[in-house]
Protein backbone atom coordinates (compact mmCIF):
# COMPACT_ATOMS: atom_id res chain seq x y z
CA UNK A 1 0.00 0.00 0.00
CA UNK A 2 1.44 3.34 -1.01
CA UNK A 3 0.46 6.63 0.60
CA UNK A 4 1.06 10.36 0.60
CA UNK A 5 3.65 11.65 3.06
CA UNK A 6 3.77 15.03 4.73
CA UNK A 7 7.46 14.89 5.73
CA UNK A 8 10.21 15.29 3.21
CA UNK A 9 12.79 12.57 2.74
CA UNK A 10 16.38 13.30 3.74
CA UNK A 11 19.73 11.91 2.61
CA UNK A 12 20.28 8.59 4.38
CA UNK A 13 16.60 7.79 4.93
CA UNK A 14 15.81 4.11 4.51
CA UNK A 15 12.57 3.29 2.69
CA UNK A 16 10.90 0.35 0.98
CA UNK A 17 9.88 1.05 -2.61
CA UNK A 18 9.27 -0.31 -6.07
CA UNK A 19 12.31 0.22 -8.32
CA UNK A 20 11.69 0.45 -12.06
CA UNK A 21 12.42 -2.82 -13.82
CA UNK A 22 12.56 -4.89 -10.61
CA UNK A 23 9.47 -6.98 -9.81
CA UNK A 24 9.62 -6.83 -6.01
CA UNK A 25 9.77 -4.14 -3.32
CA UNK A 26 13.34 -3.27 -2.24
CA UNK A 27 14.85 -1.57 0.79
CA UNK A 28 16.64 1.59 -0.38
CA UNK A 29 18.72 4.48 0.90
CA UNK A 30 17.71 7.94 -0.33
CA UNK A 31 20.83 9.77 -1.56
CA UNK A 32 19.69 13.39 -1.53
CA UNK A 33 17.21 15.56 0.33
CA UNK A 34 13.76 15.86 -1.17
CA UNK A 35 12.62 19.40 -1.89
CA UNK A 36 9.20 21.01 -2.30
CA UNK A 37 6.85 19.05 -4.59
CA UNK A 38 9.55 16.59 -5.49
CA UNK A 39 7.09 13.71 -5.91
CA UNK A 40 7.35 14.46 -9.62
CA UNK A 41 11.14 13.99 -9.58
CA UNK A 42 12.81 10.62 -9.21
CA UNK A 43 15.05 10.58 -6.10
CA UNK A 44 18.42 8.82 -6.50
CA UNK A 45 18.82 5.69 -4.36
CA UNK A 46 21.04 2.75 -3.54
CA UNK A 47 19.37 -0.51 -2.68
CA UNK A 48 20.15 -3.40 -0.39
CA UNK A 49 20.28 -6.82 -2.00
CA UNK A 50 21.06 -10.38 -1.00
CA UNK A 51 21.01 -11.50 -4.63
CA UNK A 52 23.99 -12.30 -6.80
CA UNK A 53 25.34 -9.09 -8.32
CA UNK A 54 25.38 -9.03 -12.13
CA UNK A 55 28.81 -8.78 -13.74
CA UNK A 56 29.90 -5.20 -14.32
CA UNK A 57 27.97 -3.71 -11.38
CA UNK A 58 29.69 -2.44 -8.25
CA UNK A 59 28.38 -3.32 -4.84
CA UNK A 60 29.68 -3.07 -1.29
CA UNK A 61 29.55 -6.04 1.06
CA UNK A 62 27.80 -4.91 4.24
CA UNK A 63 27.02 -8.39 5.61
CA UNK A 64 29.10 -7.67 8.73
CA UNK A 65 26.62 -5.04 9.93
CA UNK A 66 23.55 -6.10 11.87
CA UNK A 67 20.69 -4.22 10.25
CA UNK A 68 17.14 -4.42 11.62
CA UNK A 69 15.10 -7.32 10.26
CA UNK A 70 12.12 -4.98 10.06
CA UNK A 71 13.85 -3.16 7.18
CA UNK A 72 13.54 -6.20 4.96
CA UNK A 73 10.72 -8.40 3.69
CA UNK A 74 13.12 -11.33 3.98
CA UNK A 75 16.56 -10.66 5.45
CA UNK A 76 19.23 -12.75 3.72
CA UNK A 77 22.55 -13.95 5.10
CA UNK A 78 24.65 -11.86 2.72
CA UNK A 79 23.79 -8.23 2.18
CA UNK A 80 25.23 -5.95 -0.47
CA UNK A 81 24.64 -2.29 -1.15
CA UNK A 82 24.17 -1.75 -4.87
CA UNK A 83 24.18 1.72 -6.37
CA UNK A 84 23.45 2.07 -10.06
CA UNK A 85 23.58 5.46 -11.73
CA UNK A 86 19.99 5.13 -13.00
CA UNK A 87 18.18 3.75 -9.93
CA UNK A 88 15.69 6.17 -8.43
CA UNK A 89 12.23 6.23 -6.87
CA UNK A 90 9.35 8.67 -6.95
CA UNK A 91 8.12 9.56 -3.48
CA UNK A 92 4.66 8.31 -4.46
CA UNK A 93 6.14 4.82 -4.99
CA UNK A 94 7.42 4.52 -1.43
CA UNK A 95 5.66 1.89 0.64
CA UNK A 96 3.91 2.72 3.92
CA UNK A 97 5.04 3.79 6.55
CA UNK A 98 7.54 5.76 4.46
CA UNK A 99 10.86 6.34 6.21
CA UNK A 100 11.77 3.27 8.28
CA UNK A 101 15.15 4.50 9.45
CA UNK A 102 18.15 6.64 8.60
CA UNK A 103 21.45 4.94 7.84
CA UNK A 104 23.54 8.05 8.65
CA UNK A 105 21.99 8.59 12.09
CA UNK A 106 21.35 5.00 13.22
CA UNK A 107 24.41 3.32 11.72
CA UNK A 108 27.20 5.92 11.46
CA UNK A 109 29.92 3.20 11.39
CA UNK A 110 28.20 1.55 8.43
CA UNK A 111 27.86 4.91 6.65
CA UNK A 112 31.55 5.57 7.33
CA UNK A 113 32.40 2.10 5.93
CA UNK A 114 30.40 2.89 2.79
CA UNK A 115 32.06 6.29 2.35
CA UNK A 116 35.55 4.83 2.85
CA UNK A 117 34.69 2.16 0.26
CA UNK A 118 33.83 4.77 -2.34
CA UNK A 119 37.12 6.52 -1.54
CA UNK A 120 38.87 3.34 -2.70
CA UNK A 121 36.61 2.35 -5.61
CA UNK A 122 34.69 4.33 -8.18
CA UNK A 123 31.37 2.82 -7.20
CA UNK A 124 28.89 5.54 -8.05
CA UNK A 125 29.09 9.28 -8.55
CA UNK A 126 25.67 9.57 -6.88
CA UNK A 127 26.90 7.74 -3.79
CA UNK A 128 30.09 9.81 -3.69
CA UNK A 129 28.01 13.01 -3.71
CA UNK A 130 25.78 11.65 -0.91
CA UNK A 131 28.73 10.90 1.36
CA UNK A 132 29.97 13.68 3.55
CA UNK A 133 33.35 12.08 4.14
CA UNK A 134 36.46 14.17 4.38
CA UNK A 135 38.68 12.32 1.92
CA UNK A 136 41.64 14.53 2.81
CA UNK A 137 41.38 13.26 6.40
CA UNK A 138 41.30 9.64 5.22
CA UNK A 139 44.34 10.25 2.99
CA UNK A 140 46.23 12.01 5.83
CA UNK A 141 45.56 9.10 8.23
CA UNK A 142 46.85 6.69 5.56
CA UNK A 143 50.00 8.77 4.94
CA UNK A 144 50.70 8.94 8.72
CA UNK A 145 50.30 5.17 9.01
CA UNK A 146 47.27 5.52 11.30
CA UNK A 147 45.10 3.68 8.84
CA UNK A 148 45.65 1.44 5.84
CA UNK A 149 44.01 2.22 2.54
CA UNK A 150 40.49 0.85 2.97
CA UNK A 151 39.56 -2.17 0.89
CA UNK A 152 36.30 -1.21 -0.68
CA UNK A 153 34.92 -4.72 -0.15
CA UNK A 154 33.43 -4.28 -3.57
CA UNK A 155 32.35 -6.92 -5.96
CA UNK A 156 32.57 -6.19 -9.63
Amino acid sequence: MFYLRKRKLKRGDVVRAKIAGIPSIHTCIILEDETQNQHTRCLPICNFTGSIIPKGEYSIDISGFDLPESWFGLKKTDTWLRCNEIDCVYSLEIEEPGKIGNICKQFPKLWSHICEAIHSCAISLRLEQACDCDYKLIEKEISLGLKTKPDCGCKK
